[in-house]
């Protein structure tokens, strides 16, 4: 598998990032599915729509309660599987989740006991003998989240729900038909390392052929990193990881978030990725298709890539930092990340936006709307075929998260770019490091990979990831949090933050900025704060510091913390 690699700061002599340093590496764009959800509502219209459109991997549910309502006997003619009898007797679905509940077995709730997870196996077995060409099973749907479980088993802790997992892995394996079939396991929300990791020691991998992952609670960004904390795990090494859930409630970024996503899952080697949802569900996250049946900008953007993009090689594109590009195939590209200038050097690669309209403004770098090329021409070479403007930005907390290895940490190990971040606590300003903790390892932390300390158990529940921390712990701890940047050149360098508290933090929090020894601001910010400090001048060698801490005790704060350094020769650029 192939991973964003650590990106040092390579500095142009104008002291500004440049465009020049080409990090490219190659893999394969991922299978792409929609979840259908025509287990709820039936459509022969839909089902008619997606094969004119060339889509063929849909993602559904099984109901098994629907269809054994009887012990032992299955009825695979119920009202109820109509939906989903047509979806695969049309040869449509990529893969099928199977729910472990039925009326027959402890209640109704979900199957914990032997019985109960042999006959949910027996069920599997039958299903793929009614439906031979079923591509893949997902057992469950978020089984570590207490969302899609019922009865007893909710009380349990994410490890205990591991173990269960594995027990219906187990009794899979039992039947030769399922063996022979796809498996696809862990149906983990977020990148819950640690839920995952569980299962591995419990014997996993024997028994699936793939894991899978909703990554809501991971900004495309830093997909590529956090699977990378998740293939730490020797069993991760040449397992497939699918991504068989991911979306978003805004309906006008919608096509450029699924971009950047379909890019950086690429980079991360995602076999397949699945898209939420196909038709409204009433949940505000923006569909495939209209209701009367055309395509909304989302589906725009992602029946090209399933008829265009899906299994072509992928070349990932990182000139520094703060950009991120793919090329796919040659013949198509996507780039965004921080604000500045974009020029094309040839005129046959046209540019669209997302949603695959013309380009019809200036073009320029944005955050969290992309730039697609296309070119019937010669292959795309991004670091040929397009001008970037000077990169004003020295280090950003956001992009330049670092997760240290195993007895690292995430101020002195070797890989650290930006800021160096820890803690201080106490009144002596004793320094605690912070390691890479794999999400959802005990009740109360972060289902993703973030950073912590297991050394201090007062602070247990400190967690930072990259748009934000939380300040926690009482008058001993007086915990501050800490970004270091140590200044590769003698440059000026202003001073960016933004702060959004939530309604426990209304007090604000202390912000204390120290340039080169000497402490240029002392102040305390509150609600949503953006700010600028600066220009200061930084000697070679010399550190800003930027910390935060609380404004009152005991300590209880929670928000979004972003801080950029940003070199104001080249921010000119940027007006």
């Amino acid at each position: 598998m192939h991973f964003f690699k650590n990106i040092t700061a390579v500095l142009a002599s104008t002291v500004c990032f440049t465009a020049n340093s080409l990090y490219a590496q190659e893999n394969t764009a991922p299978l792409l599915g929609i979840d259908a959800g025509l287990f709820l509502v039936p459509s022969t219209r839909v089902i008619e729509r997606l094969q004119s459109l060339g889509i063929n991997d849909l993602r559904d549910n099984t109901v098994w309660a629907h269809i054994e309502t009887e012990k032992g006997k299955y009825n695979f003619g119920v009202d109820q599987q109509k939906g989903v009898d047509e979806l695969n007797r049309a040869g449509l679905a990529g893969s099928l989740i199977i729910w472990a509940d039925n009326a027959n077995y402890e209640d109704g709730n979900t199957v914990l006991k032997s019985e109960g997870i042999d006959a949910l196996a027996e069920f599997v077995s039958a299903y793929l003998e009614h439906y031979p060409d079923v591509r893949s099973i997902e057992i469950g749907n978020e089984f570590n989240s207490p969302s899609f479980i019922y009865g007893p088993i909710k009380e349990k802790s994410a490890q205990e729900l591991a173990a269960v997992q594995v027990d219906y892995l187990k009794a899979l394996n039992e039947h030769e038909n399922v063996r022979n079939t796809r498996i696809i396991g862990a149906s983990a929300h977020s990148i819950a390392s640690a839920y995952i990791w569980e299962m591995l020691d419990l014997g996993a991998a024997d028994y699936m052929d793939a894991v899978s992952i909703h990554t809501y609670t991971t900004e495309p960004e830093h997909i590529p990193a956090e699977l990378s904390v998740l293939r730490r795990h020797p069993k991760m090494k040449d397992m497939d990881i699918e991504i068989t859930e991911f979306g978003q409630r805004d309906l006008a970024s919608a096509p450029d978030f699924f971009w950047r996503n379909y890019c950086t899952m690429a980079a991360s080697g995602v076999k397949r990725a699945v898209w939420y949802p196909l038709t409204q569900r009433g949940d505000n996250y923006p569909p495939v298709l209209q209701s009367d049946m055309s395509l909304t900008p989302l589906g725009q953007a992602l029946t090209y890539a399933h008829t265009k993009l899906q299994g072509k090689p992928v070349e990932f594109y990182q000139p520094d930092p703060f950009t991120y590009a793919c090329v796919f195939g040659g013949s198509d590209a996507v780039i965004w990340g921080a604000p500045r200038d974009v020029a094309i050097r040839r005129h046959d690669m046209q540019p669209r936006r997302g949603d695959m309209r013309e380009y019809d403004r200036e073009l320029e770098l944005m955050r969290d709307r992309v730039i697609f090329f296309h070119t019937d021409g010669a292959p795309i070479d991004l670091e040929l075929d397009i001008d970037l403007g000077a990169q004003p930005i020295v280090a950003d907390s956001y992009y330049q998260f670092f997760r240290p290895a195993e007895g690292e940490n995430s101020r002195t190990a070797d890989g650290v770019e930006g800021f160096r971040r820890y803690l201080l606590v106490g009144s002596d300003d004793r320094i605690v490091d912070l390691e890479t903790c794999p999400g959802q390892q005990r009740g109360g932390v972060p289902w993703r990979p973030y950073l912590c300390t297991t050394k201090e158990p007062n602070l247990w529940n400190f967690a930072w990831i990259p748009t934000g921390f939380n300040i926690v712990g009482g008058e001993d701890e007086n915990m501050r949090v800490v970004l270091e940047h140590i200044s590769e050149k003698e440059q000026m360098i202003n001073i960016e933050t933004d702060v959004k508290l939530n309604m426990l933090s209304s007090s604000g929090v202390t912000l204390d900025i120290i340039v080169a020894g000497e402490t240029k601001v002392s102040t305390v910010v509150s609600g949503s704060d953006q700010s600028s400090f600066g220009p200061y001048a930084v000697p070679e060698g010399k550190e800003v510091k930027v910390i935060f801490g609380p404004s009152e005790m005991p300590q209880l704060y929670n928000g979004d913390f972003r801080v950029k350094l940003v070199n104001p020769l080249c921010a000119c650029d940027q007006e």
